[in-house]
């Protein structure tokens, strides 16, 4: 009764049955790679948490940081802020110092984080009469506040970030003119004493900490070229809406995450973040006119910063303003030249923070002078060692460390040090005033 002859069916092969076999093929075409996709998955985090039982962080690491130090040491402020909240061998360079970071400064990927969400922290009364007494020029905008942190592991490749939302008049009274180390408050024996000195001991007890701060990548960018991004913020208080580090070299921008929709639609992640200050700071796909739009057409495509392009390397903590910073790595497609032509359009308007753009090999020679507190030419100019943002060269070594390994690239400035010993007419080292070999 279902038997039917070879000419009784040839009529009924036609669209119906093509479009079946065409759906038919793509959802297995589709089941198959989201299998194949999950195995791979699987096979990775196998071989990533066997890889981080098998090798350890660095060899020798305690001794290699300790070297470290002696060339490029903390700064007096730091010091005290990681005395107060006993931290102990941690990586600290100038005005930052590291809180976690990833399996040997491999980045961790979207995937590998998570955000939990808090709902907003209020202040201890003290501390409220400093904001309220101290309010700064409007626009108050929303920012994002980290309140907790769990490290990742080789059993768990998820690193989870609380986040609570705050605002500008919510920090940026208590951290701006030293207040914080200025004996403001009145600690529990009724003397006076510093915001830090009363909450300080709970400084990386987020889920505790009374302290407020703001949560701000700072961003390296790698170009088209292999090379590092190099930035001068622009000289003046206001402009480009930049508050402090003004006219400051860095590698290569800084974003704080936003809250709120007043700059642009809230990050709900650090990469949102990286996303938005590039965007901002570095290039914007929309932008069709001048230079830019002579640089698109050149390239016969825009570019459009995703996720896949960034690694979030570490967190860590500014000790100017307790702020805590996610150290990220951006790898763009973009020459110099492209970045400038964007910076020259956002001049135009005053909205521009950056009044420099360059580039610099992104190699342990090219750098050596900036990490070791030397004077360094950049286009024609010459920087010297106090002219840096206090977390620049912690951006730069870390970003040596991700592309060439710790102990290499510790190892490499023992021997440019050791054969670039600096002449007495050279700019001293930041925070130490001398010379001291690795």
């Amino acid at each position: 009764m279902f038997d039917l002859a070879p000419q009784e069916t040839s009529h009924l092969i036609g669209w119906k049955d093509v479009i079946d076999a065409v759906i038919g093929g793509i959802i297995w075409e589709a089941l198959l790679k989201e299998w194949v996709i999950r195995l791979r998955n699987k096979c990775l985090d196998a071989f990533y948490r066997l890889r981080r039982r098998l090798s350890p962080e660095a060899r020798n690491l305690p001794e290699l940081l300790a070297a470290l130090n002696r060339v490029q040491p903390p700064d007096k402020q730091t010091n005290m802020v990681m005395k107060i909240a006993r931290v102990n061998d941690a990586l600290a360079v100038d005005g930052y110092f590291d809180i976690l970071h990833s399996y040997r400064f491999k980045g961790w990927k979207q995937e590998n984080i998570a955000i939990v969400w808090h709902d907003a922290i209020a202040l201890p009364d003290d501390l409220q009469r400093i904001a309220d007494g101290h309010r700064p020029a409007p626009p108050n905008n929303g920012k994002y506040r980290l309140c907790g942190l769990e490290p990742d592991s080789s059993e768990d490749l998820i690193m989870r970030a609380t986040l609570a939302p705050t605002d500008y008049f919510s920090t940026r009274p208590i951290q701006e003119s030293g207040r914080l180390f200025v004996p403001l408050v009145l600690c529990s024996g009724g003397h006076p004493c510093s915001p830090m000195q009363k909450y300080g001991a709970e400084l990386l007890d987020f889920a505790k900490c009374q302290l407020p701060n703001i949560v701000c990548v700072h961003v390296v960018v790698i170009l088209d070229s292999g090379n590092l991004l190099v930035t001068q913020r622009v000289s003046k208080k206001g402009m480009g809406g930049v508050d402090t580090q003004h006219g400051t070299w860095s590698f290569s921008f800084e974003e704080q995450m936003s809250s709120t929709a007043r700059v642009r639609a809230p990050d709900k992640t650090f990469f949102d973040a990286v996303r938005g200050g590039f965007k901002e700071e570095l290039y914007d796909p929309d932008r069709t006119e001048g230079e830019q739009q002579k640089h698109r057409k050149k390239r016969g495509k825009t570019y459009e910063c995703k996720d896949d392009d960034i690694v979030i390397l570490s967190i860590g903590m500014d000790t100017e303003s307790l702020n805590i910073d996610p150290i990220g790595l951006l790898r763009v497609p973009l020459t110099v030249d492209e970045v400038r032509a964007h910076c020259k359009w956002k001049s135009k308007d005053g909205r521009r923070e950056l009044a420099v753009v360059e580039e610099v090999d992104w190699t342990v020679e090219a750098l050596a002078p900036v990490l070791c507190g030397r004077a360094i030419e950049i286009a024609g100019t010459k920087v010297g060692p106090d002219e840096w943002h206090h977390t620049a060269r912690m951006r730069a070594l870390q970003s040596l460390f991700h592309k060439d390994g710790i102990e290499e690239t510790l190892e490499a400035l023992n021997r440019w040090a050791r054969k670039n010993p600096p002449n007495q007419s050279e700019l001293p080292l930041i925070g130490s005033g001398h010379y001291q070999e690795l």
